[in-house]
């Protein structure tokens, strides 16, 4: 499993290895969980006992059948990952939503674990932490986002866009863009934090920073800004409230747990 470290000293695994999780998380590691969607179709029908009643109704609103697998299977997927963490059988867990719709685990002995899922085209990811808010995103990439860029990004992240080679704009703004939304999802707010509202690093060569959040002079301190890397296609980034030590990526097997 190749791993390295990123300049603030975290260590990154940069690889996403098929294997199964250990249930062992410290306070200071983040572990990101990746699922390609096409999968969901596989492991939905074994994981569907474990959602609750609302959870098979919000699946069920889906009018395209592939949709309504997906949701199932992700879920599914989301509730057999946070139950290895805990010991417990997925079914049991009980979530809570915030003013924003951002998901957290309620009950005894939940281990104060943090999770944020995202997904895009084919791919699903799930980071899990604890005693620390994080967000992840992840982004099919496209072309020709520069006209996005100026109606969304800061004066300052849009002026580096620009300066910026033209073969380079695309990677660099998705490199913007999954970091912006990201931090969004960290805080928990939503679209009540405009994206233009702070500013991220989008160079290649640059560090990956919060450089300014409008408004709170040391909100940009509080947080740490990972890149996750060789997913081709794509682009995917991590935010988590303070720093942490280690960071492993792995891939979700393929083949469907109990869903007892």
């Amino acid at each position: 499993m190749e791993a390295r470290s990123e300049p603030d000293g975290t260590a990154l695994q940069t690889d996403w290895p098929a294997r199964e999780q250990t249930g062992v998380l410290a306070s200071d590691e983040v572990q990101v969980w990746r699922l390609d969607l096409d999968a969901a179709e596989d492991i939905a029908e074994a994981y569907e006992a474990a959602l609750s009643a609302d959870e098979r109704a919000r699946g069920a609103r889906f009018r395209d059948p592939a949709h309504q697998t997906r949701f199932v299977g992700v879920r599914g997927w989301l509730r057999h990952v946070l139950a290895g963490y805990l010991d417990q059988a997925p079914a049991k867990l009980q979530f809570r939503y915030g003013l924003q719709g951002k998901p957290a685990l309620i009950g005894e002995n939940q281990l104060d674990l943090r999770f944020n899922l995202s997904h895009s085209g084919g791919i699903a990811l799930l980071a899990v932490g604890r005693e620390r808010e994080l967000g992840v995103d992840v982004e099919r990439a496209r072309s020709g986002k520069l006209r996005l860029a100026e109606r969304f990004f800061s004066d300052d992240e849009v002026r580096v866009l620009r300066a910026l080679p033209r073969d380079e704009q695309d990677t660099a703004f998705y490199r913007c863009w999954t970091r912006k939304e990201a931090f969004v999802k960290a805080r928990g707010e939503g679209l009540s934090l405009p994206l233009n509202r702070f500013a991220v690093s989008l160079r290649a060569n640059d560090a990956p920073a919060l450089h300014w959040v409008a408004g709170n002079a040391g909100e940009a301190a509080r947080w740490s800004i990972h890149d996750l890397q060789a997913i081709p296609g794509y682009a995917a980034a991590l935010v988590v409230e303070g720093q942490i030590r280690s960071l492993a990526c792995a891939r979700w097997p393929l083949r469907a747990a109990s869903p007892d």
